[in-house]
């Protein structure tokens, strides 16, 4: 069809609220041609109250556009012909509903035809007569039969139009947005159930934007939005509609509308996608109806006849989906490419400095490689800066975002966003957003702390993501801008680079460059919505291992592996749950229809085939029938119950019993293991024992031969090849996706090659930053008989955007023992106690939060717990455990007041369930914390119960449970200040000499140095890791962490630090400043580690605090310099292969390993790394200045704290404490340290704190039966109630995960305690033991406990001393106007938010800020009257000239404004406050007008305020009649005034020109103002007006126009200003003229 646009006729639908809608008529007269085909009209347009909804048309040929107009038309129109049209919008008072229209006659083609007045033919009407006139009988015909019911019709429709205020959106009612959007392409998606008012809101946005709107409905395209499965093609043709308008590039395609229900993800997904292909920004409108998403009203509303239970099912989907995944500035079409132009010009410019290149290894790891980093970054999609990350409703405080009254207000709306620096590291390129205050009403309270970052302002964290990383999420763009910002906030000012074109570029270290910008990047935004497809969630990656399911493994394998072997039936696989369609499945997988198949559920069960979950050779119709008695039916597993909701389908594969083998690799500490067995399948057995097995070690490569020698044995000589070329690359696909297990079972191989048919995996998930590529976003699935809650899901969420621990795992949502522990150590502890205590089946929930999370991190986190366990109520009430270990370095006041926050929330629902709550905890500022704690329990009337390191720690679970009493008043701790300020009464420091060790009388501990190995050989490693000479080097820049350990080294009477310097890659060479004690010193801070070696070879330990992603390399560089004896790992989340690495090499190397994972270790009186043992007041009250007899190992840091606080009070305190770490492979284990104790004279006991996971407790068990390990051994294992659990549940360590049965903390306990050591019944009864041993050994004799000594005092540093609210100091500044340290900004005492609700004003505001009150509207008016009237006054007053001059003379902005400023004065706009200084002083002495004349005249005085140089009473300013006539309207009193008048009556009966000029009445007027609006005593008013706060009305005001003169010379290119020669009287000496 090839028909050009013929006359057009457009009706303009205008409506007001209550009348009818009154069509106004425009023609457009345009030729057409259209050629004579067999189809008909596509659309007919007619305007009217009613709409005909299928018109079917006869002839060969009909216009394409059809308007018709009369007063009654049909409704539905009958038409015999081949074409039917699609649409008919019919215009006229009455619509006929049925209407037949005969064949056209005529085999002319005919044009479109306006059907204008009904009674009178057109000009096209004529041309296709025979047509017409049957027409038009037939309109008046139908008309006649059908108006009764026509008219119940329109009644329907009208009760469908919406009420006032419906149509509130930004884009109909703000001029600034309908500009922008008519600018900008932009798709509007209408959302809501049939009959909610979208089709008027379609209609509202046409009329208002024209010719710039095209609407899309899916009425078009013949959708049911009801039924969506019969409308795949209609959608189809909806989005191809869509397409066809984002490229047509014309007017009427800019603002695109589609109006649909759009009430499911998908669809808002499609639509999203669409928009971000042709770079467009999506707006989503819903009707604001009151009936909107009521289906009983919606039913009488809608004409699509449906149910009240459709539209019910149709609801869900659309409130599930009522919050999208983020809210945000949306960059317009029009700037996006503006904006990532000039990123990449700075790209350019960046990759081509010298500076950058030196830098190069940031980015690539390797000095010599080059980047291009336009190819490095790719670009994620529409440019825009997130203001909250919603998760569709998930995330916590979205529907509170959402319901923000600035948020609905603004949605749509079209903002100014600027960009004040561009900045880039390794992993993101972005752009800083400044937010205005307007701005900033849309960022939430929380981005900043989410993320750690509490200290800097709201705001902080906007920023535009202009590209990203491979593998990397824009998330991380935040969280890297959030780094610098940071890093400038703690006064590292980075080093300057150069001054760019753009702005000046600063390096602030690890490959982060910031170019602030000289001038800000204005870019126009609309702030909405995204909605996306939803991923799978991708668990926290330090948990380590975790379980994929068997359709994930096979497609790892199926995509990655590396082999010959040909590996059959790749990708064959279908996914059933219970929403599966199989009709459409079988159109997916058509081998379904054509194979045998077997069907199992793919949910982490094991032995499935024994259990009878396997559906073996069946067709697809069997499967659908074995699947009927198990989908969605509950099932017991072993000890798990839960329901199979997850099955997978593949090809059966007919094979025999000798064809079956059985392959599984496994990770071990000191490789990776290959098992293979040559019979597979169900009845394999216990492959451990009759499996061939082959040891990959670290960095070991595997070979074929290797495999056929000492696996394949038993295996047929014509399946040898194809097994051995397999299982390789099945290895390197392991060793390359980081699996941590693979197991397939069986294996089988036939002549037609390898069918892999059943199989298991886990995979590292701390790798996922170098494995993301591969993997795509993975799902780890719950084990089975556990529930995947959406509150777990929240939790690992938060947990991934944080550089803190987040964990939560639900039980028994019914159950009425709740935990919120501290500490991954601490939370197994506690879930042990419980369980012992027979709580097992009432505890609710695992769980931790550690690593010293925000204060709003520790909120959502308690939050959602508490909103967790007040959702069933339980007969016997509730109790919570807030518990946890000894913190290191977590501000415990900090946490608790986060955990204070929830509970005053929730304290009505968890007094309804009544609940009681148990809280114990120790560490930095628990004292506060612990206080805060019991202030809620009394405010709030919530049973709480609060106890700190005088308890045991496990003591408040006996409470809770009633297994103990409950004490009236525990004893109180020790304050933090009493340690740290001398209380012995001595002022001096104790002498050095009682440092000696509690053992050194008995034996002198002396450093065994590592011993030398012969060449090749492995080096033997110190079996002393500190003395009180040890030195370290801190990689990193922890002050904290250093600050700390010169504290513990100065109490120690070391003499000299154990920190000699530190190294930091990011920033160069420099000192920084620490305290010794009460001096200041100076460290050395290095950018490279080979000049701290250099410089420092009496270094023989390096702290390592780097990051999970650079934890490894440091390491293993630092490991190349033979002085390092020991080095401490303290990241968590290092990929176990890489730590399996450090190991081999560290072993090689003779280093000991500390980690990873760790908080370190600690050596009273000696040397402590980093936060071990807390902070000093912890220090001292476990007495680790000074050596005890005791010496413990442990895996968790926490619990190590812990340990040291049970040992100082039971025994003489600690010989030496180390924690190795949570994962599964430290560097060095338990042997390694109880084998050193052992050879340490000094230690005359050792304590092992274990726990679930590996087997390195047996060893201990060995050492003792062998006789190896002599001294006392007090051993514990946690983790025992792992068994009680009917679902595997995943601890707070990676280690904490038994794999077998010998693994168990049970079994390991059961064996220490078998072979001799001393092991308690439970952790409650650990610090009994060690006292029963300890006792032992002194009454032996073995220990001689010596007198205590008091340490040394060290002063508390200010900042903690204010914290702990020790100290008071005088404010530098005072302030009364403004409070920006909260969530939002306040001024003088009102909250932003609530000055943009009460819409004050700039009149208001300026009350607030100035004169501290809230004045009245009228006053609020005048003030912004008075800005308005001062702004400008012409550019030949001096301040304006003088502006002028400095702008012409290439000055900035602040500096022309300046220079303007400086002229105002008694001569120039300063007579506000000296006239109402005059007038009010002549007035309140009680002078007449004329006395106070004379009086001025008398003295020689101008009367300020009066006279002007071009108005008078005959020409007067109107500036000032407009002020008089407000101020006489408004003002209860105008006593200044009136006195003013009249002195201006006598003034201008001298002289015209002395009237009341404008800086006079402002100033008589504010006094009138301030004396009488009720808001001032006398005195104040007086206060303001001697202050001079009349002036800054005029400054303020006048502020306004310089501006506007200096943006105008810059506009108009104004060059140097140079006054002319002619325009200056030269007046020289007469001696000097010639």
């Amino acid at each position: 069809m090839s028909e050009q646009v013929g006359t057009e006729t457009e009706l303009q639908m205008t409506s007001t609220s209550g009348e009818e809608e009154v069509p106004e008529e425009r023609v457009v007269e345009k030729e057409v041609l259209i050629e004579p085909t067999k189809e008909v009209a596509e659309t007919v347009l007619v305007a009217g109250e009613k709409v005909a909804e299928t018109v079917l048309v006869a002839g060969e040929k009909v216009a394409e556009t059809v308007l018709v107009a009369g007063e009654k038309v049909a409704e539905t129109v009958l038409v015999a012909g081949e074409k039917v049209a699609e649409t008919v919008l019919v215009a006229g008072e009455k619509v006929a509903e049925t209407v037949l229209v005969a064949e056209v006659a005529s085999e002319k083609p005919t044009e479109a035809v306006p059907l204008a007045e009904a009674a009178e033919p057109t000009k096209a009407e004529k041309e296709v007569e025979p047509e017409k006139s049957v027409e038009s009988d037939t309109l008046k015909e139908a008309a006649a039969e059908t108006s009764e019911k026509n008219d119940a019709e329109v009644q329907k429709e009208e009760d469908a139009v919406p009420a006032s205020g419906s149509l509130s959106f930004a884009l109909l009612e703000r001029q600034k947005t309908k500009d922008s959007m008519r600018t900008s392409r932009t798709l509007v998606v209408l959302r809501g159930l049939p009959g909610s008012g979208k089709s008027f809101l379609a209609r509202a946005i046409a009329d208002a934007y024209k010719d710039h709107c095209t609407l899309i409905t899916a009425d078009d395209h013949g959708i049911k939005p009801e039924n969506p499965e019969s409308s795949v093609d209609g959608y189809k043709a909806l989005d191809e509609a869509v397409v066809a308008c984002c490229t047509a590039g014309t007017t009427s395609s800019v603002l695109i509308v589609v109006d649909d229900t759009n009430h499911t993800q998908d669809r808002l997904a499609r639509m999203g996608e669409l928009a971000e292909q042709h770079h467009l920004v999506t707006v989503f409108l819903e009707p604001l109806t009151e009936w909107s998403r009521d289906p009983a009203q919606l039913t009488k509303k809608t004409r699509r006849g449906l149910e009240e239970a459709q539209l019910e099912t149709m609801r869900g989907p659309l409130e599930e989906m009522s919050l999208p995944l983020f809210f945000g500035w949306f960059l317009l079409s029009s700037v996006q490419d503006k904006v990532r132009c000039t990123s990449m010009d700075f790209l350019k410019t960046l990759d081509t400095l010298e500076a950058f290149k030196k830098h190069l290894s940031d980015f690539t790891g390797k000095a010599e490689k080059e980047v291009d980093l336009e190819q490095y970054f790719q670009a994620k999609g529409t440019l825009h800066c997130t203001t909250k990350f919603c998760d569709y409703g998930k995330a916590p405080g979205a529907k509170q975002y959402a319901q923000n009254t600035a948020v609905k207000e603004f949605y749509g709306s079209a903002f100014e966003l600027s960009l004040s620096a561009l900045f880039v590291t390794p992993r993101t390129v972005g752009a800083r957003v400044s937010l205005t205050e307007e701005q900033l009403l849309l960022w939430p309270a929380d981005p900043e702390e989410e993320a750690g970052s509490t200290s800097l302002p709201r705001g902080s964290r906007a920023h535009i993501t202009l590209g990203c990383a491979e593998h990397v999420e824009p998330v991380q763009t935040g969280l890297d801008l959030l780094e610098i910002l940071t890093l400038q906030q703690e006064g590292q000012q980075g080093e300057p680079i150069e001054e760019m074109e753009l702005g000046s570029l600063t390096y602030y270290g690890e490959g982060r460059w910031l170019l602030t910008l000289r001038e800000p990047i204005c870019t126009p935004a609309c702030f909405s919505s995204f909605y996306g497809r939803k991923e799978a969630s991708l668990a926290s990656a330090v948990m380590s291992a975790k379980a994929i399911s068997e359709q994930t493994g096979k497609e790892f394998l199926y995509k990655h592996i590396c082999t010959s072997a040909a590996v059959q039936n790749r990708f064959r696989y279908a996914n059933v749950k219970a929403e599966t369609d199989f009709d459409q499945l079988a159109k997916e997988h058509p081998w379904l229809l054509t194979e045998r198949l077997v069907v199992k559920p793919d949910q982490l069960i094991k032995r499935r085939g024994k259990l009878g979950l396997v559906g073996v050779n069946l067709d697809l119709s069997g499967v659908r029938e074995w699947l009927k008695t198990r989908l969605m039916r509950e099932t017991t597993v072993g000890k798990a119950k839960g329901v199979l909701k997850n099955f997978l389908i593949e090809p059966f594969v007919a094979h025999k019993q000798e064809e079956e083998f059985y392959v599984c690799i496994y990770a071990s500490r000191e490789g990776d293991y290959i098992l293979f067995h040559h019979e597979g399948g169900v009845d394999v057995g216990d492959v451990d024992a009759k499996a061939k097995k082959l040891l990959i070690g670290v960095d070991e490569k595997i070979s074929e031969d290797s495999v056929k020698k000492e696996l394949l044995t038993h295996v047929p000589n014509d399946n040898k090849a194809v097994l051995a070329s397999f299982i390789v690359g099945l290895f390197n696909l392991y060793e390359d996706l980081f699996f941590t297990y693979l197991e397939i079972n069986p294996l089988v191989v036939t002549k037609d090659g390898v069918y892999v048919l059943d199989m298991a995996a886990k995979i590292d998930a701390t790798a996922d930053y170098l494995c993301k590529a591969k993997w795509g976003d993975v799902e780890f699935p719950p084990p089975f008989g556990r529930e995947a809650y959406p509150e777990e899901a929240y939790i690992a969420d938060l947990d991934a955007k944080s550089g803190a621990s987040l964990k939560l795992t639900l039980l028994n949502p019914r159950g009425r023992i709740w935990t919120m522990v501290a500490g991954g150590g601490a939370s197994v502890v506690y879930s042990d106690t419980i369980c012992d205590l027979g709580g097992v089946n009432e505890l609710a929930n695992y769980g931790e939060y550690s690593g010293a999370p925000s204060e709003q991190q520790t909120y959502d986190y308690a939050k959602t717990i508490l909103s967790l366990m007040t959702r069933e109520k339980h007969p016997d009430g509730k109790v919570l455990i807030i518990g946890g270990s000894i913190a290191n370095f977590t501000n415990v006041a900090a946490t608790f007041k986060g955990i204070v926050r929830a509970i005053r929330d929730y304290q009505v629902p968890l007094k309804e369930h009544e609940v009681t709550i148990f809280v114990r905890r120790g560490g930095p500022n628990y004292q506060e914390g612990l206080r805060v704690m019991g202030e809620v329990g009394k405010t709030t009337g919530i049973p709480l119960h609060v106890f700190g390191t005088e308890t045991h720690m496990t003591a408040i679970v006996g409470m809770a449970l009633g297994h103990r009493a409950i004490p009236n008043q525990p004893p109180a701790a020790a304050h933090t200040a009493n340690f740290l300020l001398n209380s012995s009464g001595s002022p001096g420091t104790p002498a050095s000499s009682r440092t000696a060790s509690f053992s050194d009388n008995k034996a002198k501990v002396e450093d065994s140095p590592s011993k030398k190995a012969k060449a090749g050989a492995p080096i033997a490693k110190a079996t002393s890791l500190f003395s009180k000479h040890t030195k370290s080097i801190v990689w990193g820049m922890q002050t904290r962490a250093v600050q700390g350990m010169l504290d513990f080294d100065y109490v120690c009477s070391r003499e000299e630090p154990s920190v000699a310097a530190m190294v930091y890659p990011f920033t160069g060479d420099h000192k920084q400043k620490y305290y010794w004690g009460h001096k200041e010193i100076l460290l050395p801070v290095y950018k490279n580690m080979s000049d701290a070696m250099k410089k420092h070879p009496d270094v023989d330990v390096l702290i390592n605090f780097a990051s999970l992603r650079s934890a490894f390399d440091s390491t293993m560089e630092t490991m190349q310099y033979p002085q390092i004896q020991t080095i401490a790992i303290i990241a968590e989340g290092i990929p176990e292969a890489h730590t399996r690495k450090i190991i081999k090499a560290a072993d090689k190397k003779g280093v000991n390993i500390i980690g990873p994972a760790t908080v370190g270790g600690i050596k009273p009186g000696c040397f402590k790394i980093g936060n071990t043992g807390g902070m000093l007041d912890n220090i001292l009250a476990s007495k680790l200045y000074r050596p005890g007899s005791v010496a413990y190992v442990s895996r968790s840091g926490g619990m190590s704290n812990e340990l040291n606080n049970i040992i100082s009070r039971t025994t003489d305190g600690v010989f030496e404490g180390v924690a190795i770490g949570g994962d599964r492979y430290p560097g060095s284990v338990f042997t390694d340290h109880v084998l050193r104790y052992q050879d340490t004279p000094g230690v005359k006991m050792i304590v092992v704190l274990g726990e679930i996971g590996g087997t390195e407790e047996y060893k201990i068990c060995q050492g003792i039966k062998q006789g190896r390990i002599t001294k006392p051994v007090v051993s514990w294992c946690i983790g025992t109630c792992a068994t009680m659990f009917s679902s595997e549940v995943q601890f707070g360590h990676a280690g904490a995960c038994a794999n077998q049965a010998s693994e168990t903390a049970s079994a390991k306990n059961k064996a220490l305690k078998e072979a001799g050591a001393f092991v308690p019944k439970s952790f409650d009864e650990l610090g009994e033991i060690i006292t029963s041993v300890y006792d032992d050994l002194v009454a032996k004799g073995v220990i001689v406990p010596a007198e205590e000594m008091p340490p040394p005092t060290v002063p508390m540093d200010y900042s903690w001393a204010r914290e702990l609210g020790l100290i008071r100091k005088p404010a530098s500044f005072m302030t009364s106007i403004c409070d920006e340290r909260g969530q939002e900004l306040i001024y003088a005492g009102m909250p932003i938010t609530e000055v943009f609700k009460s819409e004050i004003g700039l009149g208001g505001t300026l009350g607030l800020l100035w004169f501290q009150r809230r004045l009245p509207r009228y006053a609020c008016q005048f003030i912004e009257m008075c800005l308005m009237v001062t702004a400008d006054h012409g550019p030949a007053v001096s301040g304006a000239h003088n502006t002028i001059v400095c702008a012409r003379a290439g000055k900035d902005l602040i500096s022309s404004l300046t220079s303007g400023l400086l002229t105002i004065g008694d001569r120039f706009g300063g007579a506000l406050d000296a006239a109402a200084k005059q007038f009010s002083n002549a007035f309140d002495s009680g002078m007449l007008p004329m006395e106070f004349v004379n009086k001025m005249k008398k003295d020689g005085k101008l009367i300020m305020g009066i006279g002007h140089r071009v108005k008078s009473i005959n020409n007067p300013d109107m500036r000032v009649q407009i002020l008089k006539d407000f101020v006489k309207q408004h003002f209860p009193s105008t006593q200044m005034l009136d006195y003013a008048l009249d002195v201006e009556k006598i003034t201008t009966s001298k002289k015209p020109n002395l009237i009341l000029n404008v800086d006079g009445f402002i100033g008589v007027a504010f006094v009138d103002l301030l004396r009488t609006c009720g808001g001032f005593t006398r005195d104040e008013a007086d206060e303001f007006v001697e202050i001079g706060a009349l002036n800054g009305i005029f400054v303020l005001g006048r502020s306004m126009g310089f501006i506007g003169h200096y943006l105008d010379q810059k506009r108009l290119k104004q060059g140097l200003y140079r006054h002319p020669w002619d325009d200056i009287s030269y007046v020289l000496p007469e001696h000097m003229s010639m």
